[in-house]
């Protein structure tokens, strides 16, 4: 059970990211894609809100930067 529960703890992001890949793709084939996406962005949304509301300065940093990021590819 040891061996259980270290596996967990070494690919918690990775068993994280396969169990929403897996929603979603469950979503998809029930509901279609368009409403699922539009769950995805609106989920998206509330969780920059979030993170907004939590702390400001830093996602103000974070927006600069991926503004920043696509202002420089722009010109590639």
């Amino acid at each position: 059970m040891k061996d259980f529960w270290a596996f967990l703890a070494r690919y918690r992001i990775r068993l994280i990211a396969t169990g929403v890949g897996v929603l979603i793709a469950v979503l998809c084939l029930l509901i279609g894609f368009w409403r699922t996406l539009l769950i995805v962005l609106l989920g998206g949304a509330g969780y920059l809100l979030g993170y907004y509301i939590e702390d400001p300065d830093s996602f103000m940093q974070f927006l600069w930067r991926v503004i920043s990021f696509f202002k420089n590819r722009r010109h590639l």
